[in-house]
């Protein structure tokens, strides 16, 4: 449902720290949600505002460079 947090966003969303980025591999890993799942949750919680894009750096993973995502600031979902 649109705007709704799914179980498997609840599960990304825990494993992320204010004011620390991740690539989707680093989420999947963190958060033991397969990679497919992951790179959509993360596209519909981008739509919501939930995560935001920050700066390129090199995946802790797979070295290459990506898009990370962070938690907005100020903003904590439970």
């Amino acid at each position: 449902a649109e705007g709704k947090i799914s179980r498997q966003m609840s599960t990304i969303l825990a494993v992320m720290r204010p004011g620390s980025d991740y690539s989707l591999q680093e989420l999947s890993r963190l958060s033991g949600v397969q990679i497919n799942a992951v790179a959509g949750r993360i596209n519909a919680m981008k739509q919501m505002g939930a995560v935001v894009v920050t700066a390129p750096r090199k995946c802790s993973i797979t070295g290459r460079t990506v898009m990370p995502v962070s938690l907005p600031d100020g903003r904590l979902f439970g």
